[in-house]
C-alpha cells in the first residue's frame, strides 16, 4: 500500500458500521474521514467532501448461474432471483431502486440485506443469488472468475464515490498521509489532486520528522 511505503510506521484502523454511524463518529470527532458513496444532502458548512472516482452499479453471481451465460439480460428476466442488496436509504439501493421504477417495475426486495463483502461473497460462492454492487467492491473476484458480472444494462446508477472529513478539522498525521494516498490513486495526474496534496505537503513532511517515518 502507498501509505504503508510512505511512511511504514503508521497503523491504519478502519471502521465498517452504517453511515449514520460513521456520520456521527466524524463529527465528534472519532475517526478523521469516510471513504464511500458522496451525499447530496451533507451540509458543506460542517462537511467537506471531494469526489475520488465515478462507477455505476453491477448485478454480480456466481459462476454456473442460470442467467450468467445469457447474452443479454433484462430486467425481467430478474423477477424471480434472490437478492443481496445494500440497505434501505443508501445511494446504491436508491440508484437500484430507480432503475426499476423508470420501467414501472417493482423495486426487489432484498433477501439479504448488507454491504458486508465478506458477506456477500460467502453467500453468492454457495446461492444463486444475485447482488447489486460497484464494480470495483469486487473486482478481484471478478477478474479471477471467481464471480460474474451479468450483461445487463444499469444505466442511472453511476454514483460518486470519495472522501468525507469535517469542514475545518485538522485530520491526523497518518490520515493525511492516507487521504493523500487515496487520491494519488484514485486521480493520477489529476491537477486537482495534486493541488490537494500540494496544500498538505508542508505539514505531511514535519509529520514524517514527528513520526520517524
Amino acid at each position: 500500500m502507498r501509505a504503508l511505503k510512505e511512511c511504514p510506521g503508521i497503523r491504519i484502523s478502519t471502521d465498517e458500521s452504517p453511515y449514520e454511524s460513521l456520520l456521527a463518529a466524524l463529527r465528534l470527532g472519532d475517526i478523521d474521514f469516510i471513504v464511500g458513496a458522496l451525499r447530496p444532502d451533507v451540509d458543506a458548512r460542517e462537511f467537506i467532501q471531494q469526489e475520488l472516482i465515478s462507477e455505476g452499479m453491477v448485478l454480480v453471481t456466481r459462476p454456473g448461474h442460470p442467467l450468467a451465460d445469457r447474452d443479454k439480460v433484462t430486467l425481467n428476466d430478474l423477477n424471480s432471483v434472490a437478492w443481496i442488496l445494500p440497505r434501505d436509504g443508501t445511494p446504491a439501493r436508491v440508484l437500484i431502486n430507480g432503475l426499476f421504477e423508470q420501467k414501472n417495475m417493482a423495486t426487489p426486495a432484498p433477501t439479504v440485506e448488507t454491504a458486508d463483502l465478506a458477506v456477500i461473497r460467502g453467500v453468492l460462492r454457495c446461492s444463486d443469488m444475485v447482488a447489486a454492487v460497484s464494480a470495483q467492491q469486487l473486482r478481484t473476484e471478478i477478474q479471477s472468475g471467481e464471480l460474474i458480472v451479468l450483461n445487463i444494462d444499469m444505466p442511472g446508477t453511476s454514483r460518486s464515490i470519495g472522501l468525507m472529513w469535517r469542514n475545518g478539522s485538522a485530520p491526523s498525521p497518518a490520515a493525511l498521509i492516507l487521504m493523500s494516498a487515496l487520491r494519488a490513486v484514485a486521480m493520477p495526474g489529476n491537477p486537482r489532486q495534486m493541488q490537494i496534496v500540494f496544500i498538505h505537503a508542508q505539514s505531511v513532511e514535519a509529520i514524517k520528522k514527528l513520526d520517524g517515518c
